[in-house]
């Protein structure tokens, strides 16, 4: 079993959409933890880079013959990725994605623990680290309207929608674990998570836009 490090790099504000709003407020809002803080779940960033996957391996259709490379890729998908109703586990698992540095100091959580759980009234650090405003720092409101074929905002359309804040600092960083010792899985799924230049919700509007990397095989270079 072999563990690496994967990072995304936000170039453009992202939603990594709940399903849900939030109140009367936001139409469409995000996931976040327990304190606030915005996080990337495994099964979304797993369904991307199994995208981003499909797009590699089509991407040589021009080269091999189709037939045999479409049966290769659905054996070598169900393989890396796993296939439930087949009952076949891959050998490449994710955890979710955490800005940088949270996860791996447990301190950070057991402050956040104690500022948003106190319940004495006269504690105001509550207050100052309460879980809206730890999320209000990490992310801004944006409002959307369809426009009709004449220029003209359509009646009722007006959304709000809560959006991670793109900052040069800001970086999502998680596990990715193979537990096979297996190069060329290795060298595909590093080829497949450069691939990956876009994920969450409306993607096609400007968000979403991300550089993904391994980081510990971006200091050596992957083996042939």
């Amino acid at each position: 079993m072999k563990e690496y490090k994967i990072s995304i790099e936000l170039l453009s504000d992202l939603l990594i959409g709940s399903g849900e709003g939030f109140g009367t407020l936001i139409d469409t809002d995000i996931i976040f933890d327990n304190y606030g803080i915005p996080y990337i779940p495994s099964k979304r960033i797993k369904g991307c880079i199994k995208d981003s996957f499909k797009e590699v391996i089509d991407s040589y259709k021009k080269f091999i013959d189709t037939t045999i490379l479409e049966a290769q890729k659905l054996e070598l998908e169900d393989n890396i990725f796993g296939n439930g109703s087949k009952n076949i586990k891959g050998c490449v698992f994710f955890d979710n994605l955490y800005l940088n540095g949270y996860e791996e100091h447990k301190l950070n959580q057991e402050w956040l623990e104690y500022f948003t759980k106190n319940s004495d009234p006269d504690f105001k650090l509550n207050y100052m680290f309460g879980k809206e405003r730890i999320t209000n720092a990490l992310t801004s409101i944006r409002k959307q309207t369809k426009i009709n074929d004449l220029g003209v905002a359509e009646e009722g359309s007006l959304r709000s929608i809560r959006v991670i804040s793109k900052n040069n600092e800001v970086k999502f960083i998680g596990k990715i674990v193979f537990n096979k010792e297996n190069q060329q899985i290795l060298n595909l799924i590093n080829v497949c998570v450069k691939n990956l230049k876009n994920i969450g919700t409306m993607r096609n509007r400007g968000f979403g836009y991300i550089k993904c990397t391994i980081e510990d095989l971006e200091s050596n270079e992957v083996k042939k």
